[in-house]
């Protein structure tokens, strides 16, 4: 799906961890969550 013409911001964290730069999958899950709910709210407008 083509989202070009939104700007969302799904999560903002400040990340703590000085070792690794992975994010945490708790913060993943969220993300990918919230990133489905917005594009099924781009398919309904």
């Amino acid at each position: 799906m083509d989202m070009s013409n939104y700007l969302r911001s799904l999560y903002c964290f400040q990340k703590k961890s000085t070792s690794g730069i992975a994010t945490l999958k708790p913060d993943m899950d969220l993300i990918h969550e919230r990133l489905k709910v917005a594009q099924e709210h781009a398919k309904r407008k």
